[in-house]
């Protein structure tokens, strides 16, 4: 039997990233694997309003539809993009909710920066390689 386990609430902080913009970091000791660091938590989207030119950029997708970051003080927001093996975090939904855990894919080395293949529709709806 699996249980989900989360990592210290003070493992993480939001700074400059070399990436793009803002990003969001291991602090001091690091994260290990396979760990919950946050929940991606938002407003929901309806689908009309995404094809009316929504500001998609701090969206997820789930099961249940599109969940925005953008009005909330939420940290996952600040996860930037790394294309496959480059990237340290996967999201989940793990409940019937429609919840997206952020879970570390591997240990995550103090200091470093938190990143996610946010896949291909994205990469393809904002124009970036």
């Amino acid at each position: 039997m699996s249980y989900v386990q989360y990592a210290p609430t003070r493992s993480l902080t939001i700074r400059d990233s070399k990436i793009h913009g803002r990003g969001l970091f291991a602090r001091n000791g690091g994260i290990r694997a396979k760990r919950v660091v946050g929940i991606y938590e938002g407003v929901t989207v309806s689908e009309a309003a995404a094809a009316q030119g929504y500001d998609m950029r701090y969206v997820c997708m789930t099961s249940r539809g599109m969940i925005d970051a953008k009005p909330l003080s939420c940290n996952m927001k600040y996860i930037n993009h790394a294309k496959g093996s480059l990237s340290n975090v996967i999201t989940r939904e793990l409940y019937a909710d429609g919840r997206i855990f952020v879970i570390t894919a591997r240990r995550i080395r103090a200091e470093e920066e938190l990143l996610l293949d946010y896949g291909v529709d994205y990469i393809y709806t904002h124009n970036m390689e």
